[in-house]
This record gives C-alpha cells, structure tokens and sequence, in this order.
C-alpha cells in the first residue's frame, strides 16, 4: 500500500466572498471499501465582516468525497466579544445531504448578533461513511448597527403624594428611592427584537457629544433587566412637599405634585433586524442646561382646581406657558409642536399629554379608593399600593389637634402582588435633524409599531425594593381645634415610583 499526503492552496469565489481553503487529504493506492481509513481534515474561514443585522452565509470546507453527511454538525462553539459563549454565529446544515464523488457541498452559518461587537465560532461537518473526515470552518463576523438618539417630549419621574395638614411637610433626602423603572419595548411591533445594552452598574448620564450632556448629580440610571431601566434620585438630592389642610378629610390631593422630565433623550443603535436601546441622555438644546430640566406640577394645575381666581392660579399659568410648552425643542414627527398637548382642566379620555400627567396621580379621580387586597392586606387590589411592614415604617400616622410628630420612615420590601404594578402611556417624540433619512431613521421608524408615538412602561422598580431601610422624614403638625376629619393615616408605599402615600383610616 502506498500512502502519501497532498497539501493543496485553493482560492474560491463563493456570492463574492473570497475564501481561501487548506485541504490535507490522505491517497490510498487500494479501494477506499476495502480497509480501514485514515481520517482527514478540511479547513477553511469565512468572514461575515461589518453587518448592521442577521445574515446568511455558505462556504465550502469539503475537498471532495463520496458518501453522506453526519447531521448535526459538530463543536458549534460561538463566542462574544467579552469571551462568553455566544448564539450569535449557528450553523444552519450542509447542503446536500448526501453526496457523490467529486461533490462539494456548502456548510451555512446564520450571523445574528444579540449585542454589537465582533463574534467568532467553530463549526465542524463530518462526513464519509462513517464519519471519517472532518470539515471545519472558522467564522467570524462583527455588529456594529447605526447609533442615534430620538427626543421624547417628557417622561414621568414619579408623583409626590402631600401629607395631611398645611403645616405638614414630608422630605426624601439621602436616599435613592424616588423614580421610576421605564420600558420602551411596548414602543416596538416585535419587543423581542428590543434589548437593553448598557451596564448593569449605576452610571451616569449621557453619552459625550455635543447634543447631550455627560453627568447629572441628581439622578442615576441603572439597567433592571433585559428591557428596564430604573432612574433614581441620588443621595445628595433632596425631595419634599408641604401639605395643605382640607376641612373634611384631611388630605388635599391637589397639592400632590407629577414629577415631570422635559428634556429626555433615548439613545439607541438600530439594526436590520434588531433594536439596542442604550440608555438615557438629555437635549443640550434646553436652556437649562447642563442639567435635566426636572419640574413638579400641582394635580390642581392640571384638573382645573387652582383655575383663578384661586391663589396658586398664576404659578399654574407660569408652568404651562413656560416649562411644558418646551419652545426650544424640534417639532415632533407627526409634525406636531414641541409642547405639551391638553387644556386645563384636563379632559378625560382625551389622551393628550396634561391628561397622561393627571393619570400619573390615582388620587385625581375622585372615585379611586386604595382598598387592601387579600390575602395579605398589605398591597392595594390594583397592585399600585404597599402598606409599611416593618420595623422601621410606622404604618399608623396620628393627626390631631395640639399634637405634632415626626416620623423617620424606613421602606418595606415590596409583596409580590405590588410587583406587578404597571402603567403605560404614549407620548411624541422628535428626529434629530443630522439623523433624518439616514440608515438609523430607517431602521428605527421601522421597527416602531406606531411611527408617530412611543411608550413609556413604568413598572415596579427592583431598585426602589432594594432600598429597604432608607429613611424619609415626615413631619406632621396637627390642624386647628375643631377640626372633623380623620385623625389617622396609613402610610403606603407607591409601587411604581417609590413615595409615600397618605390614606385616611
């Protein structure tokens, strides 16, 4: 028997993509049937180079056999770009299946990258009738999907809810757990295309150039999951509302206030075939800069309770004319302007943006009661509301005449029923001018489910949970003698944007 090797160097054209192959091949002088064989190997590479989505590619690694394919393929190892193994490269099969002699069939590899950045994989084909040669492919390629930003007209921060009594105040200072935890992925036909590609860490804001700012000292963001991010105020910002004493009952939920951000940015990078939502920035083009324009707006501002000639009328009118008419942002896509829509008082089921506001606040519709679920009785039947429950959260506040009381309250974890605290609302949104018509409005406009909107998902924040044992303070200052109202209040915890609540007994 005489045996010797051959090493080859072949250059192929495969769909204009030059492959070079290196085929070491064992000859026998004797019919391949009649003993035993030696195995061989086939080798070669295949680059997808620089996609902006999911791609299909096949090469040939084969140097040319009788007998079949073994399926699967073997040793199907991809890994990310941090080192991690990876789905992002998956080979598809061979193609035939079964060949003759002098055939060479394909190996397909899919390139579908969940994140941006360079993959590479190793994709082995047996064939033979036993399986006795080996195919291998090495197959590399990088995602690197277009980057821009779109200009949401605001997003709810969180509501401040007023303590009883004029002379009450309620302050959240050194902690972190006024916010909220948003999605966009309702915003999108396919959300399982949607993913969230920043930092698990607390980070600060922005990303660097020129329409945005870099750093904010009042507020933090940090990932929640694969499609949340949680915004929180920082430990040196410090929130807080006085009361305003109501005859009857105590509470005044007009003087509850809608914390309202009026120069957000979403940063994204928009592929063919999915989206990577990067986190938030702000529009330097807001004259208050360098920092995010952040404001609270009165419920009475907006249901019409402080239309004149009540005395908080004129700061109402300075609000609406002023900050939420946003004068020095772009006009929005459906070629709205900048400002928020809506008349005052608001008019329900409208869907206008001063109506998305008021619904922030449950407390505004005058029907809403905060009843306590069973079995618990701990969380609200809605799931929006959480009762204090531990040792640091007074559940029980007492307002009387002649008695005042401050209260440090710590937060209780949150029972799984308020965990599914959800609300949704649409808002418009503008087009930087340098990204219009480009790739990125292209990918990104379509991808949405509806061009002309997003939507906002506030959702029970881990963050805000996680936050068990930070203090807030309350001050509570009786009313004057002969007041009627109730003289006790249970203090719950608002699920979605981590304040406390004040619910007459």
């Amino acid at each position: 028997m005489t045996n010797h090797e051959q090493r080859n160097n072949v250059h192929l054209e495969k769909g204009g993509m030059a492959v070079t192959t290196w085929t070491l091949r064992a000859k026998f002088a004797v019919l391949f049937l009649a003993f035993p064989v030696v195995a061989s190997a086939d080798w070669t590479s295949m680059s997808f180079g620089t996609t902006t989505g999911s791609s299909m590619r096949c090469t040939n690694a084969f140097s040319g056999y009788w007998g079949y394919i073994t399926l699967p393929l073997t040793r199907i190892s991809s890994t990310a770009p941090d080192g991690s193994q990876s789905t992002a490269i998956r080979a598809l099969g061979v193609s035939p299946y079964s060949i003759s002699y002098g055939d060479r069939p394909n190996i397909c590899v899919q390139f579908d990258a969940p994140n941006p950045g360079t993959y590479s994989a190793w994709v082995d084909a047996r064939y033979g009738y036993n399986g006795e040669y080996i195919a291998t492919v090495y197959v590399t390629g990088t995602y690197d999907p277009p980057a821009g930003w779109v200009n949401p007209k605001y997003m709810i921060l969180g509501v401040l809810y007023a303590p009883p009594g004029n002379r009450s105040s309620v302050s959240y200072n050194n902690n972190t757990v006024v916010g909220s935890s948003t999605s966009v992925s309702d915003s999108f036909q396919n959300a399982g295309n949607v993913t969230l590609t920043m930092s698990s860490d607390i980070n600060i804001f922005g990303f660097g150039v020129s329409e945005t700012s870099t750093a904010s000292y009042s507020y933090t963001q940090q990932s929640e999951n694969s499609s949340s991010v949680a915004i929180s105020q920082t430990t040196s910002k410090v929130t807080g509302l006085a009361g305003f004493s109501d005859p009857n009952y105590g509470v005044n939920h007009d003087y509850d206030q809608i914390v309202v951000w009026l120069n957000p940015i979403l940063k994204f990078r928009a592929g063919t075939s999915r989206i990577h939502w990067t986190g938030f920035a702000w529009d330097l083009n807001d004259p208050t800069r360098p920092d995010m324009d952040v404001i609270n707006v009165p419920v009475g501002c907006l249901n019409g309770d402080f239309s004149a000639p009540h005395a908080m009328a004129p700061t109402c009118q300075a609000i609406i004319s002023g900050p939420l008419a946003r004068t020095w942002a772009q006009t929005n896509v459906d070629g709205s302007g900048p400002g928020l829509t809506g008349t005052v008082p608001c008019i329900p089921g409208s869907g206008t943006d001063l109506c998305n506001l008021l619904a922030a606040d449950p407390f505004s519709d005058a029907t809403y009661a905060l009843t306590p679920a069973p079995p618990d009785y701990f969380t609200s039947a809605d799931g929006r509301f959480t009762a204090c429950h531990n040792s640091l959260c007074q559940q029980t506040i007492t307002y009387q005449p002649y008695i005042t009381n401050s209260y440090s309250q710590g937060y209780s974890t949150t029972t799984t029923q308020g965990q599914t605290a959800i609300r949704s609302y649409s808002v418009g949104w503008s087009l930087d001018r340098s990204l219009k018509f480009g790739v990125f409005d292209y990918n990104f406009s379509g991808s949405l489910k509806y061009s002309q909107t997003l939507t906002w998902r506030h959702q029970f924040s881990k963050s805000s949970n996680n936050s068990n044992g930070q203090i807030s303070q309350f001050s509570i200052i009786g009313p004057d003698p002969g007041y009627a109202g109730p003289m006790q209040f249970v203090v719950y915890q608002d699920n979605l944007y981590g304040t406390f609540v004040f619910n007459a007994q």
